[in-house]
C-alpha cells in the first residue's frame, strides 16, 4: 500500500509538473504575444482599398495611445461624374484638418488632410486593435481676441544743463502686451474607423481598417530607417491639369515639426492662392493637400470660400532633384493631376 500511495503520488506529481509546465509554456507564449509592440517607431504607411489611397504617419505610444497624420485621396476611375455640395469653405487642410466626400460613379471619394488619434490595445491573439476618428466636411471659423495688458515703470533721467549743472526728473513708461488668440470652432461628419495590426518590431506593420465604405490597409515601415535620399524644403513648382487645362503653380515648401510633413504658404498661380500640406513617404510616394483662393491673398487665416484639393502618386529622385507625378481630385470633384518638380540643388 505504501508503494501504491508513493506510486500514485508519483503519478500525481508528475500531472502537476506537466500542467505546470504547459501553464508555464501559455505564459511564456502570452507573453511573446505581447512582446510585439508597436511603439519605438514612427511608421511611415502606405493606404490602400475600397477605391481609396493615401500615405499615414502613425506613432504608438506605451501609455496605449497612438497619433499620426494622414492624406486621404480617392482614386481616380475610368467615370467621373460631377457632384456639388462638398465645399469647405475657408477650411485648412492641415492644421484645421479637411476631407470631403463626394459621390462618383456610385462609389465614394474621401480627400484631405489632417491628424488621426486615438487608443490601442492586444486582443486574444496578441494582435494591436484600436480605432480613431476620422473627421470629414468640417468647417473652421476663426475668432481673434486681445488681452490688454498694461504696465507701468518709473525711469529716472539725468540732464546736463549748459552752465555744466546737473539735474535729475523722472519719468513713466507704459508697456501694453497684446495677446492673440486663435479660437477653433468645427463641425462636420464623423466616422469611426477601427483596426486591427500585425507587427513585426523595426521591420514592418500590416493594419487593416474597417470604414463605412470597406477596408482599408495600411503597409508601414520605420520611418527612420528609410530617410528621404533628397532635399524636399525649397523652391518647386508644378503643374496641375483639370478639364484639360494646365495651370502653372508655384511654391515652397518648408519643413514642419513633423518629420516628413512639409507646409507651403505662398503658393501662387494664374489669379490663384493656395497653401496647404506636402506628406512624402519612404516608399517613393508624395501627396499634396492645398487649399486654392480666388486672387492674391496675404492672410490666409482671414480668407474664405476656398477650395481643397488632395493629390497622390509616385515620387522619384532625378540628378536635380525631387519630383512627383500626382493625381486626384478638386472640389466639388473634379479629377485632377498635378505634376510637381523641386528646383536647384
Amino acid at each position: 500500500m505504501k508503494r501504491n500511495t508513493s506510486s500514485a503520488f508519483g503519478r500525481t506529481a508528475g500531472a502537476a509538473a506537466t500542467i505546470a509546465a504547459l501553464l508555464l509554456a501559455g505564459a511564456l507564449t502570452s507573453r511573446a504575444q505581447v512582446q510585439k509592440p508597436p511603439y519605438g517607431t514612427t511608421w511611415d504607411c502606405l493606404m490602400s482599398g475600397s477605391g481609396q489611397q493615401g500615405i499615414a504617419f502613425l506613432t504608438f505610444s506605451n501609455d496605449f495611445t497612438f497619433n499620426g497624420y494622414q492624406l486621404l485621396v480617392g482614386r481616380q476611375s475610368a467615370t467621373s461624374a460631377s457632384s456639388s455640395g462638398g465645399r469647405n469653405d475657408g477650411g485648412d487642410p492641415g492644421r484645421y484638418p479637411s476631407s470631403n466626400t463626394n459621390s462618383v460613379g456610385g462609389g465614394t471619394n474621401l480627400f484631405g488632410f489632417g491628424p488621426v488619434a486615438g487608443p490601442w490595445r492586444y486582443d486574444e491573439k496578441g494582435r494591436v486593435i484600436g480605432y480613431f476618428i476620422e473627421v470629414l466636411n468640417q468647417q473652421t471659423s476663426i475668432t481673434t481676441n486681445f488681452t490688454l495688458t498694461t504696465i507701468t515703470e518709473t525711469t529716472t533721467n539725468m540732464i546736463t544743463n549748459l552752465d555744466g549743472t546737473i539735474t535729475y526728473s523722472t519719468s513713466n513708461i507704459v508697456l501694453i502686451a497684446t495677446n492673440t488668440i486663435y479660437i477653433t470652432n468645427t463641425s462636420g461628419t464623423t466616422n469611426g474607423i477601427s483596426f486591427s495590426a500585425k507587427v513585426t518590431p523595426g521591420k514592418h506593420l500590416s493594419l487593416v481598417s474597417s470604414t463605412p465604405y470597406g477596408k482599408v490597409s495600411y503597409n508601414g515601415v520605420p520611418q527612420a530607417q528609410k530617410p528621404i535620399p533628397a532635399p524636399i524644403s525649397g523652391s518647386w513648382y508644378g503643374t496641375k491639369k483639370e478639364n484639360g487645362q494646365n495651370t502653372l503653380e508655384l511654391f515652397n515648401l518648408f519643413p514642419t515639426d513633423v518629420q516628413n510633413i512639409y507646409m507651403t504658404t505662398n503658393g501662387q498661380g494664374p489669379g490663384i492662392s493656395f497653401f496647404g500640406y506636402a506628406m512624402v513617404s519612404a516608399q517613393k510616394k508624395m501627396g499634396f493637400a492645398f487649399q486654392t483662393f480666388p486672387g492674391t491673398v496675404t492672410n490666409f487665416d482671414d480668407a474664405t470660400g476656398g477650395t481643397l484639393s488632395a493629390t497622390l502618386g509616385g515620387l522619384s529622385y532625378p540628378s536635380k532633384g525631387a519630383k512627383a507625378n500626382t493625381s486626384g481630385w478638386e472640389e466639388p470633384i473634379n479629377p485632377i493631376t498635378f505634376k510637381a518638380q523641386r528646383q536647384g540643388p
